[in-house]
């Protein structure tokens, strides 16, 4: 009986009840902001078939990526997510984009898990009894990371909003980077904590998703192509089995990555942007802009990542160079933009978890050989980022809430003008916000125009002939 329970009390504790508690009050932080998101920009064409039919099957959002892939880009797996999504009620994309949200945390903080004799002396007559307290203690510690994780989101993502609200902007670089970030993590299994993938079908599986990670976004993946190539240096070196699974999964997003580069759409959208001079000349102005936005937006956060590297090194020398990689690994997918004609910011989120991930990996280090040292380093980061969230929050609330409010009034204004059988040029006011944390923000608004393509994707989801924007100065 006294086994029994001693056995069901040790279950009990491997439940991390503390991690559980700061989930739930993140997921229902942003089910809050994602309450306050209505659709925006691009949301509204997606929802339609180039028919003009609002899309209502699976079909109808392959048809629609079918047209995309030779007309506009080849991100054909974020965009047919969206597709998929923008079917779903709104209040079930809230709960969703939330979720998803925690799962992306959930899934980086993985990355800090290290092999379980890392730092262990095996001579050490209670070595196997720190491998467990390892293993399924120490929940308040292991807390803090996920705390760390999603006040640096919210601190250090350019444009959060963008990034996580947005529904067109929540599937090409939330819902795709929880794909890319899941199979990296495998591959890390197998080659840092030495888990073999022994089930033929998962193999499969995660192969398959290998080449639908590769088709995702063009600055992610050669980002993941470099770790993925480390992580084999690491299994050549040390001999470690599963090599062939990870080769066979590499070529596979590679060659998913090169079917999204070579879409025709890719090079008709590219001729919008296009700007006299030699590629040189291109290349030159570009990273002139791209340097500027680093040191503005992720520089901080690079120093951070390189100074808790040097830390983690100064703690176990020995170590290997994983948290190093990702640094390295962050750079590529920033600099690989250079290659495109434009950079929107909120591409820039991989660099950023990318950093987050190396630093998660250098405090797990410090916290393995010294975990009051651990706590110290970390709490340090929480000081600022808490009160960078203390600072940040009230502000992007009010201001998510304002521009719901505005936007619901010109909805109305739209819908009332409908019933009355006004159905054409009915005049709508700007809804415009400057808060880095609203889906709108840098986003396109109605124009003065009724046939920008804005004006035409508002006027076809409302069931209207023309939209236009009102003449703030007659409205004086």
């Amino acid at each position: 009986m006294r086994r029994e329970y001693k056995k069901n009390s040790f279950a009990f504790e491997k439940i991390n009840f503390s991690m559980i508690f700061v989930f739930l009050v993140i997921f229902f932080f942003m089910l809050t902001l994602n309450s306050y998101t209505p659709y925006v920009a691009d949301d509204f064409n997606n929802m339609f078939t180039q028919d003009s039919y609002r899309v209502h099957s699976i079909m109808e959002v392959f048809a629609n990526q079918q047209y995309r892939y030779n007309n506009t880009n080849g991100r054909t797996v974020a965009h047919t997510i969206a597709g998929v999504v923008l079917m779903m009620d709104k209040y079930l994309i809230n709960v969703l984009n939330s979720l998803v949200f925690c799962l992306f945390i959930y899934i980086m903080y993985n990355y800090s898990k290290l092999h379980d004799y890392f730092g262990i002396n095996i001579e050490q007559k209670n070595y196997k009894r720190l491998i467990q307290k390892n293993k399924y203690g120490r929940n308040g510690y292991k807390t803090l990371y996920i705390l760390f994780i999603f006040l640096s989101l919210w601190y250090f993502t350019p444009v959060f909003g963008q990034n996580f609200l947005w529904v067109i902007g929540s599937a090409n670089y939330l819902w795709t980077n929880v794909i890319i970030l899941t199979i990296l993590l495998v591959v890390r299994r197998t080659a840092i904590l030495k888990v073999p993938l022994n089930n033929v079908i998962m193999t499969l599986i995660f192969i398959l998703l290998s080449f639908f990670s590769g088709w995702t976004n063009e600055n992610s993946v050669p980002a993941i192509l470099v770790l993925i190539f480390y992580y084999l240096l690491v299994m050549k070196k040390h001999k470690t089995d599963g090599i062939l699974f990870i080769v066979m999964m590499l070529i596979s997003m590679i060659t998913g990555f090169v079917v999204m580069l070579t879409a025709p759409g890719n090079f008709i959208r590219a001729s919008y942007f296009e700007k006299g001079g030699t590629l040189f000349e291109k290349i030159s102005d570009r990273m002139v802009g791209m340097n500027e936005k680093f040191v503005e937006y992720f520089f901080v956060l690079l120093l951070i990542a390189i100074v808790a590297a040097i830390i983690s090194r100064v703690f176990y020398l020995y170590k290997n160079f994983e948290s190093e990689a990702f640094i390295v690994g962050a750079l590529v997918s920033y600099y690989s933009m250079l290659l495109s004609p434009t950079f929107p910011l909120r591409a820039g989120i991989s660099t950023v978890y990318l950093l987050l991930i190396s630093i998660v990996m250098s405090l797990s280090v410090i916290g393995r050989v010294n975990v009051r040292a651990g706590s110290g380093v970390i709490l340090c980061l929480l000081l600022f980022l808490g009160y960078m969230f203390y600072d940040t929050v009230p502000s992007a609330m009010i201001a998510n809430k304002e521009y719901f409010g505005k936007y619901s009034a010109r909805e109305m204004i739209i819908i009332d003008s409908k019933t009355f059988g006004k159905v054409e040029n009915i005049e709508i006011p700007p809804v415009t916000t400057e808060n880095k944390y609203v889906a709108a923000y840098g986003l396109e608004d109605a124009k003065y125009d009724k046939d920008d393509w804005i004006n035409y994707a508002i006027s076809r989801y409302y069931g209207v002939k023309s939209v236009i924007l009102q003449n703030q100065e007659r409205n004086k």
